[in-house]
Parts: structure tokens; C-alpha cells; sequence
């Protein structure tokens, strides 16, 4: 493990970004995976529309 000399700020600023850039992955992905599922479920109701079209079609 590495330290910095005593009442150099720098590791204490470096940790911040890390935590900043962490948090910032961590609100994308959350936000993605929302996207996602609402395209997911739109899909999956497209499909079942589409299903019963061609169900009542081909009677």
C-alpha cells in the first residue's frame, strides 16, 4: 500500500473522484436497466399483439 506524505491532499482528492466516477457508473447502470426493461416489455406486448393478429387472421 501506498501513502502520501503526511498533509499532502492529493490521495484524499484521487479517492474522491473514484468514489464521484463509482456512483456515476452505478446512477448509468440503474438507468440502463430501466431502458432496458421498459423495451423488454414493450417488446413482449408487441409480440403477444402481433400473435393475436395473426391468430385471428388465419381463421
Amino acid at each position: 500500500m501506498i501513502r502520501a506524505p503526511a498533509g499532502d491532499g492529493s490521495s484524499l482528492a484521487c479517492l474522491g473522484q473514484v468514489v464521484l466516477k463509482f456512483h456515476g457508473l452505478v446512477r448509468l447502470r440503474r438507468f440502463g436497466d430501466r431502458v432496458l426493461h421498459r423495451r423488454r416489455s414493450w417488446y413482449i406486448k408487441w409480440i403477444k399483439v402481433l400473435r393475436v393478429h395473426v391468430a385471428s387472421r388465419s381463421r
